[in-house]
């Protein structure tokens, strides 16, 4: 489906496949009634977007149980003329249980050792958009001049 010219909607099966592809996204917040952008490494386990916090940060302070975040994450094709965006909005949740807190750090790289207050937030996918979108100018578009 065409959204408008040069971006098209993604089904959900591609953009979970989209977003396994990178380990790089953005958790969006309110941080003390202020919009926040905390870019993180991630991993989509399952149908879930997995990310770490340090424990006892401001992050952690404003990603309380059952908060509602955004989550992004893109990619620009080499030439930067064709990429992706997909977004989920959620409610995070902490990893508590022991067992899965191990499976999960055989899914991320190794924790630093000042790091071992790190704990892991879960948002489940469940309201997933994306779009594919070119950068390309149309054929036919002029360029404006540039100003003296």
């Amino acid at each position: 489906m065409l959204v408008d010219e040069g971006r098209d909607v993604l089904g959900r099966a591609e953009c979970l496949e989209l977003m396994r592809s990178v380990r790089l996204g953005r958790v969006v917040f309110t941080w003390r009634a202020l919009p926040a952008v905390w870019p993180t490494a991630f991993v989509l386990d399952g149908r879930s977007v997995v990310f770490r916090v340090a424990a006892g940060s401001p992050v952690e302070a404003a990603l309380r149980d059952e908060t509602v975040v955004a989550f992004q994450t893109d990619a620009i094709e080499p030439g930067g003329e064709r990429g992706w965006s997909v977004t989920t909005v959620g409610r995070v949740r902490a990893v508590r249980d022991p067992a899965e807190t191990a499976r999960l750090d055989a899914l991320f790289p190794p924790r630093s050792p000042d790091a071992a207050s790190e704990r892991y937030l879960r948002l489940d996918c469940d309201r997933l958009t994306g779009t594919r979108f070119s950068a390309s100018p149309r054929a036919t578009a002029t360029p404006a001049p540039l100003a003296p």
